[in-house]
């Protein structure tokens, strides 16, 4: 039998079978990328920090470059990255944020609380204009934690002092009471329930260990600095009552403290307005000014996330108030 191959054969074999080929090279492709895809490791929704900016404030190059500064959270985080709902426009922003509330990718939300929200309420048979705060609040209430304890339900703040407590022995306060071992009798058991890759030698467990040590005294000075933060007056808690109805028709109030104000005072977090402000008029020169008087932050409640890495949220309120405090550059 001639099997030698010529031109004429070959010619004649990629007439006929150039789909099939093609078809082939294009399988094989689609194989190796699932294998890829399924095979990889996936960030965890505690891995990756997401900062938002809702509409009615504009922000500056620093809030971008958030995404570049994953050393500014803890070792957990791996990816950072920051959104400004406004450059989506006002027809796409709040199909933008229910997809990123829904697959957990938000963290934080920066959002004046000042008028020119789009929805409408009713207080007291009165229809209202919502502030940008309100009208997150109304549209996303379900994701937003609450800072306070309410309903026989511990807010935010008091889930941290707990699970603090946990770690010095009942007692956060004590920044010399920390437990280790339980620090890493709980580090070991959760890298082997995730199985985490990171740590497959005892080297690298030992070194995980350390960064979780690292973690947990950052939490803890976070929610001192927080509450310091609170008594001096720098930021505040904004309470807010929202009006709901239930299903029938009846009105339902919530009041509570769903964000933290980051500027109650211009003249000691003003500079905030360096990363996000709104514009205002001046009153004295009628000319347009940038402005972050109160600018709050709300922290988002993300399921997803695994116990106690939600808190790495605080610290980036307290990181906020360090970097624009004017009171605490010149102490």
């Amino acid at each position: 039998m001639d099997a030698k191959i010529t031109k004429q054969r070959l010619s004649q074999m990629l007439s006929y079978d150039w789909l099939k080929i093609i078809l082939s090279i294009a399988a094989g492709i689609l194989v190796w990328s699932l294998v890829f895809t399924t095979t990889a490791t996936r960030i965890k929704p505690s891995q990756s920090f997401g900062i938002f900016n809702y509409l009615g404030s504009s922000v500056s190059t620093k809030f971008n470059d958030y995404a570049d500064q994953p050393q500014l959270f803890s070792y957990e985080v791996l990816e950072v990255s920051a959104q400004d709902l406004n450059v989506s426009g006002d027809q796409y922003a709040f199909q933008i944020m229910e997809a990123r509330l829904a697959t957990d990718e938000a963290d934080v939300m920066f959002v004046a609380n000042i008028d020119g929200g789009y929805l409408e309420y009713m207080e007291n048979g009165e229809t209202k204009k919502a502030t940008y705060l309100e009208d997150f609040l109304y549209r996303y209430y379900a994701y937003a934690y609450r800072l306070d304890d309410a309903d026989g339900q511990k807010g935010y703040l008091t889930q941290m002092k707990e699970y603090l407590n946990g770690y010095y022995n009942g007692d956060y306060t004590n920044a010399n009471g920390l437990d280790a071992q339980k620090v890493e009798s709980d580090f070991r058991a959760r890298a082997k329930q995730n199985k985490d890759k990171r740590y497959k030698t005892e080297e690298k467990i030992q070194q995980g260990v350390q960064d979780d040590i690292q973690r947990i005294q950052s939490y803890r000075q976070s929610l001192v600095d927080f509450y310091e933060y609170l008594d001096k007056g720098y930021i505040q808690l904004t309470q807010e009552t929202l009006h709901f109805t239930d299903n029938n028709g009846q009105p339902h109030d919530i009041t509570g403290y769903f964000s933290i104000n980051l500027c109650p005072n211009e003249e000691t977090m003003g500079e905030l307005k360096s990363e996000v402000y709104y514009r205002v008029t001046d009153e004295e020169t009628e000319q347009m000014k940038s402005t972050a008087l109160n600018m709050n932050l709300v922290v988002i409640n993300d399921v997803k996330t695994e116990s106690g890495f939600e808190f790495e949220r605080l610290g980036f309120v307290t990181q906020l108030v360090r970097k624009y405090c004017s009171e605490l550059k010149t102490a």
